[in-house]
């Protein structure tokens, strides 16, 4: 998104966070590998460093003008068990994780709803 929004001249931005950013057993960097590559092929180049997972916070949730949830099923309740005030607020996508999808179906799903 950032990348696209910069070339078109927007002055939004987005910002990744986690809803249970303790569940990441399988956390072993700041961006899954299939996702870097996916910007690669797109011409998108992240300058290091890149951070690790940051964990949402309400400041976060009061500060943004959009909220998104990549996947209903998955992440909804999340929010309705750690931020219930915001269930409402928040965008929920149908975009499941590679136990579902492989990364190329769920990048590709991403880059759909991201274009829309």
């Amino acid at each position: 998104f950032n990348a696209r929004a910069e070339r078109r001249g927007l002055v939004w931005s987005a910002v990744s966070r986690g809803l249970a950013i303790e569940r990441g057993a399988h956390l072993v960097g700041p961006m899954a590998t299939a996702a870097l590559e996916a910007l690669a092929t797109r011409g998108v180049e992240l300058a290091p460093p890149l951070r690790k997972p940051a964990q949402v916070t309400h400041e976060d949730l009061a500060g943004a003008q959009r909220i998104i949830a990549l996947y209903d099923p998955e992440h909804r309740p999340l929010v309705v068990q750690r931020y219930p005030e915001w269930v409402q607020h928040v965008e929920y996508w149908r975009a499941p994780d590679v136990d579902e999808l492989t990364p190329q179906e769920g990048l590709a799903l991403i880059e759909r709803e991201v274009l829309a």
